[in-house]
């Protein structure tokens, strides 16, 4: 049973032909992924040195999964779709999944739905 008000963790699992998680091309897609994603939270490692260096990781959290669910779908795709081997992880409750096309997207959130419908 999903209740409406759980948070949903996401973690973006890069294509091992994207660029190193660390560099400018792979941050700058996180960056616009968060922006348009209206995540809660996401986190970020940071390394304590003089050059500094780090960022995000490509893991957010996301407040209510009864009510951004669906909304992640598309922003999602984009994401899976712009490179070859990428996918998702999305994680409600003590539940995991993992999709690697759009499709699988859509069919989660539909199962994720049926659930939370049965729960009420």
């Amino acid at each position: 049973m999903i209740p409406m008000h759980e948070d949903i963790e996401l973690i973006l699992v890069p294509a091992p032909s994207d660029a190193p998680p660390f560099s400018s091309e792979y941050q700058t897609e996180l960056r616009e992924f968060a922006k348009q994603a209206g995540a809660r939270s996401q986190r970020a490692f940071v390394m304590d040195s003089i050059s500094g260096g780090g960022g995000p990781l490509g893991e957010f959290i996301f407040d209510n999964a009864g009510t951004v669910i669906v909304a992640l779908t598309s922003i999602c795709g984009i994401w899976i779709r712009a490179k070859y081997g990428r996918k998702l992880k999305l994680k409600v409750g003590k539940i995991v999944v993992e999709a690697n096309t759009t499709e699988e997207i859509e069919l989660l959130v539909k199962q994720v739905k049926t659930i939370q419908d049965k729960s009420k």
